[in-house]
């Protein structure tokens, strides 16, 4: 389908790169919880947003911008133009009704 190009393995690799951090940052964040509390300088507690709950939000948010440049989600396909030839879409059609063309 020649859908990604050589330009595009960089991105896809920052798009990999984040997605791992993100699933850390998930697991963290199930496992010890999103918020923590602090002891400040009048002893008193605060409680305030997790690092790793953070990473998870934020990683979240750049995941979904990179999937909408690699046309991950259904807004981003929408827009999407897939080349194929035309030995695909007689496959694709033998597919569907059948190499005789009935289904």
């Amino acid at each position: 389908m020649e859908l990604l190009t050589e330009a595009d393995l960089h991105m896809l690799g920052v798009y990999v790169d984040k997605l791992d951090r993100w699933l850390i940052a998930k697991e963290r964040t199930e496992n010890d919880g999103a918020w923590y509390v602090v002891v400040n300088r009048d002893e008193q507690e605060v409680v305030k947003k997790a690092p790793w709950a953070k990473d998870y939000q934020e990683l979240g948010k750049e995941l979904l911008q990179l999937a909408d440049h690699f046309g991950m989600t259904p807004s981003a396909r929408n827009g999407l133009e897939v080349k194929t030839t035309a030995a695909q879409k007689d496959d694709f059609k033998d597919f569907l009704f059948g190499a005789d063309g009935s289904s």
